[in-house]
């Protein structure tokens, strides 16, 4: 993280990330999806069906991010 001179200098971060799911435009099913490090390297998201192997799919969830605590401590 970019901290060093900053009060945040020394945070820790720490994330969960939960499954999203996209509906598939061509058969109407809903498939989980999950990334992968690699998927974030290529730049390439596109998701397909587990049921028709079509490409043509909508994200339905999981595009959100929600923050559930933040802990200061001060010397």
């Amino acid at each position: 993280m970019a901290t060093t001179g900053t009060i945040a200098e020394g945070a820790k971060l720490n994330m969960q990330v939960t499954p999203g799911e996209i509906q598939c435009n061509k058969c109407g099913k809903i498939t989980t999806i999950s990334f992968k490090e690699t998927d974030a390297l290529t730049g390439l998201l596109l998701f397909k069906c587990k049921f028709c192997d079509s490409t043509d799919t909508k994200i339905i969830k999981g595009k959100s991010a929600t923050v559930k605590n933040i802990k200061i401590e001060t010397d």
